[in-house]
C-alpha cells in the first residue's frame, strides 16, 4: 500500500519549476528548483531572496514534515 505523506501548493504568479526533491533523515522534504515569479515566497536563508531579472534558483526550506 502507498500513502500520501507530503502535499502543498508552492509557487508565485509566473513559471515555477521543481527540479529535485529529497527527504532528510528527520523527515523534512527539501525542494530545489527555479522561478520567474517576483512574488515567490523565499526563505530568510535563501541564496537569492528576490527576483533579479533571470531565473531565481533556490532550495526551499523544510516546511513540509511527514
Amino acid at each position: 500500500a502507498t500513502a500520501l505523506v507530503y502535499s502543498t501548493l508552492l509557487g508565485g504568479s509566473r513559471a515555477d519549476v521543481a527540479t529535485s526533491i529529497a527527504v532528510d533523515p528527520a523527515g523534512n522534504a527539501w525542494i530545489a528548483g527555479s522561478t520567474l515569479s517576483s512574488d515567490f515566497p523565499a526563505s530568510q536563508d535563501a541564496y537569492q531572496r528576490s527576483y533579479g531579472g533571470t531565473a531565481l534558483t533556490e532550495t526551499f526550506p523544510p516546511e513540509m514534515r511527514s
